[in-house]
Protein backbone atom coordinates (compact mmCIF):
# COMPACT_ATOMS: atom_id res chain seq x y z
CA UNK A 1 0.00 0.00 0.00
CA UNK A 2 1.69 3.27 -1.53
CA UNK A 3 1.10 6.74 -1.39
CA UNK A 4 -1.21 8.17 -4.07
CA UNK A 5 0.23 10.50 -6.64
CA UNK A 6 -0.56 12.76 -9.58
CA UNK A 7 2.62 13.49 -11.70
CA UNK A 8 3.11 16.36 -14.07
CA UNK A 9 5.62 15.57 -16.24
CA UNK A 10 6.20 19.17 -18.14
CA UNK A 11 8.22 20.97 -20.60
CA UNK A 12 10.31 22.61 -17.71
CA UNK A 13 10.13 20.41 -14.46
CA UNK A 14 8.27 17.26 -13.27
CA UNK A 15 5.99 17.91 -10.38
CA UNK A 16 4.48 15.67 -7.70
CA UNK A 17 1.38 16.09 -5.93
CA UNK A 18 -0.46 14.06 -2.89
CA UNK A 19 -4.04 13.44 -2.98
CA UNK A 20 -3.92 16.54 -0.11
CA UNK A 21 -3.39 18.82 -3.19
CA UNK A 22 0.68 19.05 -1.16
CA UNK A 23 3.73 19.43 -3.55
CA UNK A 24 6.27 16.17 -2.92
CA UNK A 25 9.57 15.51 -3.24
CA UNK A 26 11.05 12.92 -5.96
CA UNK A 27 10.45 9.55 -5.21
CA UNK A 28 14.49 8.91 -6.91
CA UNK A 29 16.65 10.06 -9.14
CA UNK A 30 16.26 6.86 -11.43
CA UNK A 31 12.30 7.55 -11.90
CA UNK A 32 12.47 11.59 -12.60
CA UNK A 33 15.22 10.84 -15.61
CA UNK A 34 12.88 7.65 -16.70
CA UNK A 35 10.19 10.36 -16.75
CA UNK A 36 11.93 13.23 -18.57
CA UNK A 37 13.24 10.82 -20.97
CA UNK A 38 9.56 9.68 -21.79
CA UNK A 39 8.35 13.30 -21.91
CA UNK A 40 11.28 13.66 -25.11
CA UNK A 41 9.76 11.21 -27.22
CA UNK A 42 6.11 11.09 -26.20
CA UNK A 43 5.43 15.11 -24.97
CA UNK A 44 4.40 16.36 -21.66
CA UNK A 45 2.36 14.42 -19.76
CA UNK A 46 0.11 14.08 -16.52
CA UNK A 47 -0.10 10.40 -14.73
CA UNK A 48 -2.68 9.10 -12.04
CA UNK A 49 -0.46 6.48 -9.58
CA UNK A 50 0.99 5.73 -6.41
CA UNK A 51 4.62 5.41 -4.84
CA UNK A 52 5.61 2.21 -2.82
CA UNK A 53 8.97 0.81 -1.23
CA UNK A 54 9.02 -2.70 -1.39
CA UNK A 55 10.45 -5.14 1.25
CA UNK A 56 12.40 -8.47 0.83
CA UNK A 57 8.64 -10.25 0.59
CA UNK A 58 7.52 -7.76 -2.05
CA UNK A 59 5.15 -6.22 0.69
CA UNK A 60 4.60 -2.20 -0.56
CA UNK A 61 4.98 0.42 2.05
CA UNK A 62 4.47 4.18 2.00
CA UNK A 63 8.13 5.01 2.66
CA UNK A 64 11.60 3.65 2.41
CA UNK A 65 11.97 3.85 6.47
CA UNK A 66 8.65 1.45 6.78
CA UNK A 67 10.09 -0.99 4.19
CA UNK A 68 13.87 -0.93 5.50
CA UNK A 69 12.67 -1.90 8.87
CA UNK A 70 10.29 -4.66 7.92
CA UNK A 71 13.52 -6.06 6.31
CA UNK A 72 15.29 -6.11 9.83
CA UNK A 73 13.13 -7.69 10.79
CA UNK A 74 12.48 -10.24 8.44
CA UNK A 75 16.31 -10.71 8.80
CA UNK A 76 17.44 -9.33 5.35
CA UNK A 77 18.32 -5.25 6.70
CA UNK A 78 20.93 -5.14 3.45
CA UNK A 79 18.11 -5.79 0.91
CA UNK A 80 17.18 -2.29 -0.79
CA UNK A 81 14.07 -0.57 -1.04
CA UNK A 82 13.92 1.69 -4.39
CA UNK A 83 10.71 3.64 -4.45
CA UNK A 84 8.16 2.34 -7.13
CA UNK A 85 6.34 4.10 -9.27
CA UNK A 86 3.20 2.56 -10.16
CA UNK A 87 0.89 4.18 -12.89
CA UNK A 88 -2.84 3.85 -13.14
CA UNK A 89 -3.39 5.79 -15.71
CA UNK A 90 -2.40 8.74 -17.83
CA UNK A 91 -4.57 12.36 -17.34
CA UNK A 92 -3.16 14.15 -20.00
CA UNK A 93 -1.46 12.69 -23.27
CA UNK A 94 -0.61 13.43 -26.98
CA UNK A 95 -1.72 16.95 -25.93
CA UNK A 96 -5.18 15.73 -25.30
CA UNK A 97 -7.12 16.43 -21.76
CA UNK A 98 -7.89 12.27 -20.94
CA UNK A 99 -10.03 14.04 -17.43
CA UNK A 100 -13.27 14.07 -20.26
CA UNK A 101 -12.45 10.92 -21.61
CA UNK A 102 -13.53 7.15 -21.35
CA UNK A 103 -11.57 5.30 -18.42
CA UNK A 104 -10.76 3.24 -21.16
CA UNK A 105 -8.66 5.90 -22.49
CA UNK A 106 -7.08 7.05 -19.78
CA UNK A 107 -5.63 3.56 -18.82
CA UNK A 108 -4.47 2.84 -22.60
CA UNK A 109 -2.53 6.31 -22.01
CA UNK A 110 -1.10 4.97 -19.01
CA UNK A 111 -0.47 1.77 -20.11
CA UNK A 112 1.58 3.18 -23.26
CA UNK A 113 3.49 5.75 -20.70
CA UNK A 114 4.35 2.97 -18.23
CA UNK A 115 5.56 0.59 -21.37
CA UNK A 116 7.78 3.61 -22.86
CA UNK A 117 9.23 3.82 -19.47
CA UNK A 118 9.74 0.30 -18.71
CA UNK A 119 11.62 -0.86 -22.01
CA UNK A 120 12.60 2.11 -23.25
CA UNK A 121 14.82 3.18 -20.07
CA UNK A 122 17.44 2.22 -17.23
CA UNK A 123 14.37 2.27 -14.74
CA UNK A 124 12.37 -0.95 -15.61
CA UNK A 125 12.53 -1.64 -11.77
CA UNK A 126 11.31 1.08 -10.61
CA UNK A 127 8.28 1.04 -12.81
CA UNK A 128 5.45 -0.29 -12.52
CA UNK A 129 1.75 -0.62 -14.54
CA UNK A 130 -0.84 -1.65 -12.68
CA UNK A 131 -2.32 -4.21 -14.27
CA UNK A 132 -6.14 -3.90 -15.57
CA UNK A 133 -9.00 -6.77 -16.03
CA UNK A 134 -10.91 -5.52 -18.88
CA UNK A 135 -13.47 -9.35 -18.74
CA UNK A 136 -14.86 -11.56 -16.57
CA UNK A 137 -12.36 -14.15 -17.16
CA UNK A 138 -9.97 -12.06 -16.56
CA UNK A 139 -11.49 -10.50 -13.81
CA UNK A 140 -12.23 -13.91 -11.37
CA UNK A 141 -8.19 -14.42 -11.87
CA UNK A 142 -7.13 -11.04 -10.65
CA UNK A 143 -9.14 -11.64 -7.70
CA UNK A 144 -8.05 -14.97 -7.50
CA UNK A 145 -4.30 -13.75 -7.45
CA UNK A 146 -4.58 -10.91 -5.47
CA UNK A 147 -6.04 -13.07 -2.54
CA UNK A 148 -3.12 -15.50 -3.27
CA UNK A 149 -0.90 -12.55 -2.67
CA UNK A 150 -2.57 -11.21 0.05
CA UNK A 151 -3.60 -7.99 -1.20
CA UNK A 152 -6.24 -6.05 0.15
CA UNK A 153 -8.86 -5.73 -2.52
CA UNK A 154 -9.45 -4.70 -5.98
CA UNK A 155 -10.75 -1.41 -7.33
CA UNK A 156 -13.47 -1.49 -10.24
CA UNK A 157 -14.17 1.42 -12.16
CA UNK A 158 -17.00 1.98 -15.40
CA UNK A 159 -14.78 2.14 -18.81
CA UNK A 160 -16.71 5.11 -19.89
CA UNK A 161 -16.89 7.11 -17.12
CA UNK A 162 -15.38 10.44 -16.68
CA UNK A 163 -12.44 11.04 -14.17
CA UNK A 164 -13.35 12.65 -10.86
CA UNK A 165 -10.31 13.84 -8.48
CA UNK A 166 -9.83 12.33 -5.00
CA UNK A 167 -11.34 9.48 -3.43
CA UNK A 168 -14.27 8.52 -4.36
CA UNK A 169 -17.30 5.90 -2.94
CA UNK A 170 -19.45 4.81 -4.99
CA UNK A 171 -20.99 5.99 -8.52
CA UNK A 172 -18.71 4.90 -10.96
CA UNK A 173 -16.39 3.36 -8.64
CA UNK A 174 -16.70 0.09 -6.65
CA UNK A 175 -14.05 -0.90 -3.82
CA UNK A 176 -13.88 -5.32 -2.73
CA UNK A 177 -12.18 -5.92 -0.09
CA UNK A 178 -10.93 -9.43 0.99
CA UNK A 179 -11.58 -10.02 4.73
CA UNK A 180 -9.48 -11.77 7.00
CA UNK A 181 -9.81 -12.24 10.70
CA UNK A 182 -6.89 -12.69 12.72
CA UNK A 183 -4.93 -11.61 15.72
CA UNK A 184 -2.47 -9.06 15.13
CA UNK A 185 -0.20 -6.76 17.37
CA UNK A 186 -0.12 -3.30 17.39
CA UNK A 187 3.61 -2.36 16.72
CA UNK A 188 3.45 1.92 15.77
CA UNK A 189 1.41 4.74 14.73
CA UNK A 190 2.93 6.47 11.29
CA UNK A 191 2.34 10.37 11.36
CA UNK A 192 -0.19 12.47 9.59
CA UNK A 193 -0.14 15.12 7.59
CA UNK A 194 -4.14 15.75 8.18
CA UNK A 195 -5.05 18.21 10.64
CA UNK A 196 -7.13 17.12 13.70
CA UNK A 197 -6.01 13.62 13.37
CA UNK A 198 -3.33 11.96 16.14
CA UNK A 199 -2.30 9.67 13.23
CA UNK A 200 -2.09 8.46 9.62
CA UNK A 201 -1.90 4.27 10.25
CA UNK A 202 -1.91 1.78 12.65
CA UNK A 203 1.12 -0.62 11.84
CA UNK A 204 0.54 -4.21 13.00
CA UNK A 205 2.11 -7.62 12.87
CA UNK A 206 1.18 -11.01 13.66
CA UNK A 207 3.15 -13.95 15.48
CA UNK A 208 4.75 -16.88 12.86
CA UNK A 209 6.57 -19.44 13.90
CA UNK A 210 6.88 -17.31 17.21
CA UNK A 211 8.65 -14.30 15.86
CA UNK A 212 6.19 -11.03 14.40
CA UNK A 213 5.71 -10.19 10.95
CA UNK A 214 4.76 -6.91 10.00
CA UNK A 215 1.86 -6.85 7.77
Amino acid sequence: DGERRVVFVGENETTYQSRSLSLKGRPSEEIENALEEARKKLGPFVLDCEVYYPDFNGCEHRTAAQAYTANVELGHPDFPTPATLAIFKALHADGRDLTQEREEDRILAGEKIGKFLFDKTLAGEHIEVVPTARNARDKAALVKQQQKEGREGEVWVKHNCRYTGGKQKGGAILRTKNIQEMDVVITGLTPTTAAGRAFGAIEVAAYQNGKLKPL
